[in-house]
């Protein structure tokens, strides 16, 4: 087993010596001394010109010298003359502060000589020759280097194994090898935590995985990567303990199991790490053991390290899933051994139970409904079940995973594989029963209104399964009808023909609510059965509404609230069919059909999006060839050209420079080796979609037009090909030619304004763009301008340049637009035009604008007659009116009384003031007019902000006068700070009141900004803005946590506090008799306040005795506490009132002593008679935290934080203050206890 000198010179001869020799020098120098840099390249590269390694060392050890030194080795018969050669090879490098060491794995006897000779020349520092028995010696204080030799020169002794050995053989059992990159995916962390337990005192290391054995190589792979191996030795013989007990050169022992580990007590300077399951955590064997857990490795993160192994990625998808994320289950999956796929437990008795895991594949073992479907299944009491599952899951290497109450199945495909044989009929037979019955049930969260939904679970609204049990059956029922087919024994049962008669059963005439309570595993079912599925699907279209769309309509009119997305199971079990290029068609026609269903909402998953995904230029989500998909496009057309119209558009441009991956089968492999994005694009691909789309366009105008906005998408005979169709509509309709006009318009503004410069290129047939766009040009001029006035913001054809003024030219070219129309049509074509136009105030305002054009405003006047305040003419008017310059407006203004249609009549005085812009004019015109004129004004005007602070004040003051508070604050919140204070205040009482109830809606972010202007002012009286902010809380409340002010007075007059409490929570004497009342109103409203006085309690957070400064007085602080628990003493309400206040001191801020809670705080904890104060802190503290987040597999890292904080409070704090610490102290555990909660759901969340 020791490696001996005539070891090495017969290994001297072999070729292995000449590339490994650099190796073993390097392994040596590693274990035996400190190094600064090292080179000392070895394999192939020992053939590379140059030193053979160089080495600066921090120190001298023995056979290496200390500092820089230059090393030359060779296997020659004849060591010196090999060592003469590469000596003087290096004479003109020669450095005196250098060292020079030549190293042969030969015996030579002659070598003091000769290095003692070449040391007097003086050229190095120091000369150093080393043979096989310096290297025998060396070894000796490197055992571990030397268990790596004796196992390359074959003489190895039992029980004993470097690391290096130990992972090759690990690693190298599947078809593609194990990587340590692999193996350290997702595991950073750990890796880290195992170095540092590594470099510590820890005598005792231990590490859980999926198995001891992955463990092992985890540690394995950990010391070589840190460059530790040369000083490791793996144990797999409790008899080799022995060799180490005699070679005092180590420094770690890894044990192969925790049997082995549990044998031996490491010496002094020696670490053992032990590997374990993770079923053995906290069996420590050593009081002073360090755990490292290897995290389960999140499913993105797995299947990119299998890719990177050489894995094809829908491949490395359905891996993923097939070994549970688990490098021990993917070793025996990918095994080129056969007798690794053969656990230990497979043969335990126990294992019987497996069948029924396998079939049901997770369950929560406190949720009764669950249990009861396991017992049926398995025919036989679950905990006799359950009493099985526990002994394997403690078992290495475990086929169980257990998270809390949950029971899951680590590599269901896997299990399936070693259990499916025993699986009985009998248990198949009860599995489809089961299965059927669940599926077939109603949702009863369909009992519910769609906007309530989410509060399925507070109604008790539970199907009779969990999630977790339906989508474990769901996944069985697919691995069975893919797997069970081919597999011996379950053959007879024809599990795949089970699955279609099962899809049949369920869908066959499938109503609506079957559908919406199938919405969550239409997945399963498709992958199951796909072609029953399909056929199912096909004719629930056909039946109507009450087919699959309803699932796309639920979606729109549930809402936000009504449960998400319900077709997108729906989406996703056709685009995992469509990878199968003989299902493209049927799946594409479907699409198709049910694209004819609007989407509600904003969803990105719709049906023609999907169907837009399979026929993408650059990444198809099918494996259907080039050929194959043209095809099914020109089937599909035959069917559905309207909607194949929205599809080759959309492809024709691209398909979108952006696009997620479809849905893919979990467990057919219909997509494998088509996952990836095309690595070039089709030429013919694309220009059979471009041919098909203009083909299509055919002569409507509409689709014409859609081509023709997307003209740059369009290259050569097919731009020709566009601009042909769309010169033959020259002599069509007025209306199909500005169709096309504004498509072209777009295009052309776009090549002017971005490509003028042929940055890009001007595209080509420009010039024949333009005389068609000039050609199209609608004889009614009405058409012909009417896009001018369509939007502020125009976009000509001749394009706009950075220096261009967008709103001057608009002006200018509606100008000349309004004085042709005017000049050819007559002044009365201007109504025509804004009638005609989707902005008719831009036809007015551009009127009253220029004074060139000659309106006699008299003619307009009968149009303020218009009762429809939206109407064309009405809104024509009034952007007349709003064109006009201040002189003109105010010219008119004056000459009102001159106008018989006004002098005449005060309707029509009114209604004219009404559509004028407010401005002084208007308002001293409306002061001036009779008082009915004026009070009509003023009561229905609608503000805008003033130009100047005095007219927005002018204007508030009218409308109170004229009880208008809600738009006068719609008016003040744009500026509160220029109103007056006084005036604020009044218009805040006036709205609390009631008044102008069918004002503008005010939210409380607006009336809360108002608030905070007088919260901030000086001279505001705080007893009445305190009285305000009560009177608005009902809308406040959904803002800040509390209204400043309020809450001032409320934690400075316990007086208040306590008439507060009386009203939220009224004794029960204070209740009137009903018989007494029959004022519903006024009992509503006392409902109100005990609702709005509870929740204002709930917001205090603010220390009693505290005052503007955010200062406390103890003396005040002290006085509000006695005076409130005096008041309540004995009484009902002691405990609300107790309750209330330890809430309250939950908001503490730190002490004067920097530490928390404040002082104050602690002496009311501290009080004999404070239980219930104590209790509502510490509900106070949790509340106050509020709503969390986290990332998904985060776990419960933001509890233990608080945990440790909390205990590092305690521990300040508990000297001086004991209760106050206790109390810490069931904080620190609570947080704890929610730690392992948040760990558990997470781990969970991972795994579905």
């Amino acid at each position: 087993m020791n490696v001996r000198a005539l070891h090495i010179i017969d290994w001297a001869d072999s070729r292995e010596a000449q590339d490994q020799l650099p190796a073993l020098v390097r392994r040596l120098i590693h274990a035996t001394a400190e190094v600064e840099s090292i080179f000392f390249p070895s394999g192939e590269l020992v053939s590379r010109p140059g030193v053979d390694g160089m080495l600066d060392a921090k120190g001298a050890a023995p056979w290496v010298p200390g500092g820089k030194s230059v090393w030359e080795m060779g296997c020659d018969q004849s060591p010196g003359a090999k060592a003469t050669r590469d000596y003087e090879g290096r004479r003109d490098e020669a450095d005196a502060g250098t060292s020079f060491v030549f190293v042969t794995p030969r015996r030579w006897r002659g070598k003091q000589e000769w290095a003692t000779s070449k040391q007097a020349e003086g050229l190095w520092r120091d000369v150093i020759l080393l043979d096989a028995d310096d290297l025998e010696q060396w070894i000796e204080r490197a055992p571990g280097v030397g268990i790596w030799l004796s196992e390359k020169l074959g003489i190895a002794g039992p029980g004993l194994h470097s690391p290096e050995h130990w992972w090759d053989r690990w690693s190298g059992q599947t078809r593609h090898a194990i990587t340590a990159a692999a193996i350290f995916t997702g595991r950073d962390t750990a890796q880290a935590e195992l170095v540092r337990h590594l470099q510590s005192e820890t005598p005792f290391v231990g590490i859980r995985g999926d198995s001891a054995e992955e463990a092992a190589a985890f540690a394995c792979a950990t010391l070589i990567d840190v460059q530790l191996a040369d000083r490791a030795v793996i144990v797999s013989d409790v008899d080799a303990y022995r060799w180490i007990d005699a070679n005092p050169g180590l420094s770690f022992v890894i044990a192969a199991t925790p049997e082995i580990g549990s044998e031996w007590r490491p010496r002094d300077g020696v670490k053992l790490i032990v590997p374990s399951n993770p079923s053995r955590a906290g069996r420590t064997g050593d009081e002073t053991r360090s755990d490292v857990s290897l995290p389960r490795i999140l499913r993105h993160d797995f299947e990119q390290a299998l890719v990177e192994l050489g894995h094809d990625p829908a491949d490395a998808a359905r891996l993923s899933r097939n070994t549970g994320r688990s490098w021990s289950i993917y070793r025996r999956v990918e095994a080129r051994n056969p007798a690794l796929a053969h656990p230990a437990w497979l043969d335990r008795p126990a294992a019987r139970s497996l069948t029924t895991l396998c079939l049901v594949g997770a369950w929560i073992s406190s949720e009764s409904r669950d249990t009861a479907i396991v017992e049926r299944i398995a025919g036989r009491a679950y905990a006799d079940i359950e009493r099985e599952l526990r002994e394997l899951a403690n078992v290495d290497d475990s086929p169980i995973l257990r998270i809390g109450d949950v029971w899951m199945a680590l590599s269901p495909i896997e299990l399936l594989h070693l259990v499916g044989p025993r699986i009985t009929s009998d248990e198949l037979d009860r599995f489809y029963e089961a299965l059927e019955r669940i599926f077939s049930e109603r949702d009863p969260v369909l009992d519910i209104a769609a906007d309530q939904r989410w509060s399925a679970a507070i109604y008790g609204k539970k199907r009779t399964a969990s999630g977790l049990v339906i989508d474990g059956m769901g996944d069985s029922l697919v691995k069975l009808s893919v797997v069970g087919d081919v597999m011996g024994a379950l053959t007879p049962a024809r599990p795949s023909g089970r699955a279609a008669l099962l899809v049949r059963r369920l869908l066959s005439n499938a109503d609506r609510d079957r559908w919406l309570s199938l919405s969550n595993v239409l997945r399963e079912l498709a992958e199951a059965a796909p072609e029953e599925y399909l056929l199912q699907l096909e004719a629930g279209i056909r039946s109507g509404d009450d087919g699959p769309a309803a699932l796309i309509r639920e979606t729109g009119r549930a809402g936000p609230g009504g449960g998400g997305c319900w077709h997108a199971d729906l989406l996703w079990s056709l685009e995992l069919l469509a990878w199968s290029p003989r299902r493209l068609v049927k799946v594409a026609s479907l699409l198709a059909a049910l694209s004819d269903t609007p989407v509600a909402g904003n969803w990105a998953n719709t049906p023609m999006a999907a169907l837009v995904s399979l026929f993408r230029p650059w990444w198809p989500q099918t494996a259907a060839d080039e050929r194959a998909r043209i095809t099914a496009i020109d089937r599909v057309i035959e069917r559905y050209p309207e909607q194949c119209w929205t599809l080759l558009n959309d492809l024709s441009t691209g398909g979108g420079s952006f696009a997620s991956p479809n849905a893919h089968p979990r467990w057919r492999t219909d997509d494998l080796g088509h996952t990836r994005p095309l690595k070039a694009r089709s030429f013919n691909y694309e220009r059979a979609i471009r041919t098909r789309t203009i083909a299509l366009a055919g002569n409507r105008a509409d689709r014409l037009a859609d081509l023709l906005g997307e003209l740059r998408s369009y290259h050569g005979k097919d731009q020709v090909a566009i601009l042909d169709q769309a010169e033959a509509f020259i002599d069509k309709s007025d209306a199909d030619r500005e169709l096309l006009r504004a498509a072209l318009r777009k295009y052309l503004w776009w090549e002017h304004s971005f490509n003028g410069t042929h940055e890009h290129g001007v595209q080509p047939h420009l010039d024949r763009t333009e005389q068609i766009y000039h050609s199209l040009a609608p004889e009614d001029l009405i058409v012909r301008h009417a896009w001018l006035f369509a939007a502020d913001w125009i976009e000509p054809p001749e394009g706009n340049s950075l220096d261009d003024d967008g709103e001057a030219l608009a002006d200018r070219l509606r100008k000349s637009a309004l004085a042709e129309i005017m000049d050819q049509l007559g002044g009365a074509a201007v109504m025509a035009l804004a009638r005609a136009s989707a902005q008719p105030h831009l036809v007015g305002w551009t009127l009253g604008r220029y004074p060139e054009f000659e309106i006699d405003t008299a003619a307009l006047l009968p149009l303020i007659e218009e009762p429809d305040t939206d109407s064309a003419d009405v809104l024509l008017l009034r952007g007349y009116f709003n064109g006009l310059t201040d002189e003109r407006l105010a010219a008119l203004v004056a000459s009102l009384e001159t106008m018989p249609e006004i002098a005449n009549s005060d309707g029509n005085f009114i209604s004219l003031l009404l559509r004028l812009p407010p401005g002084p004019p208007v308002w001293e015109r409306a002061d001036q007019a009779s008082a009915e004129v004026r009070g009509a004004y003023w009561r229905q005007m609608f503000p805008r902000p003033g130009r100047q602070p005095e007219d927005t004040q002018f204007v508030l003051g009218r409308l109170m006068e004229f009880e208008r508070p809600r738009t006068a604050l719609a008016l003040a919140q744009f500026k509160p700070g220029e109103a007056d204070p006084d005036l604020l205040l009044d218009m805040l009482s006036a709205f609390g009141s009631g008044q102008e109830p069918d004002g503008p809606m005010l939210d409380y972010w607006r009336i809360d900004r108002i608030i905070k202007v007088l919260e901030e002012n000086e001279v505001v009286d705080r007893i009445q803005l305190a009285t305000m902010e009560w009177a608005l809380y009902p809308l406040l409340k959904h803002g800040r946590e509390t209204p400043k002010v309020l809450a001032e007075q409320l934690v400075n007059h316990a007086e208040l506090f306590t008439q507060l409490i009386e009203i939220a929570f009224p004794k029960a004497s204070d209740h009137a008799d009903p018989a007494d009342s029959n004022d519903e109103v006024s009992n509503a409203a006392a409902r109100e306040r005990s609702h709005n006085a509870y929740w204002l309690l709930q917001s205090l957070n603010v220390l009693p005795g505290t005052d503007r400064g955010g200062r406390i007085e103890a003396s005040r602080f002290r006085s509000w506490i006695e005076a409130v628990r005096q008041y309540f003493r004995g009484g009902d309400q002691a405990k609300l009132a107790d309750d209330l206040i330890g809430a309250m001191l939950a908001h503490s801020p730190g002490g004067t002593d920097g530490h928390w809670p404040h002082e104050l705080v602690r002496e009311v904890i501290e009080l004999p008679d404070a239980d219930v104060i104590r209790e509502g802190f510490l509900v106070g503290v949790r509340n106050k935290r509020g709503v969390t987040t986290r990332a998904y597999n985060e776990g419960g890292d933001q509890e233990r934080r608080l945990s440790a904080k909390y205990e590092a409070r305690a521990a300040a704090i508990a000297d001086v203050w004991p209760e106050t610490a206790e109390l810490l102290r069931k904080l620190v555990d609570a947080y704890k206890r929610e730690a392992d909660r948040e760990d558990e759901d997470a781990r969970l969340r991972i795994e579905r």
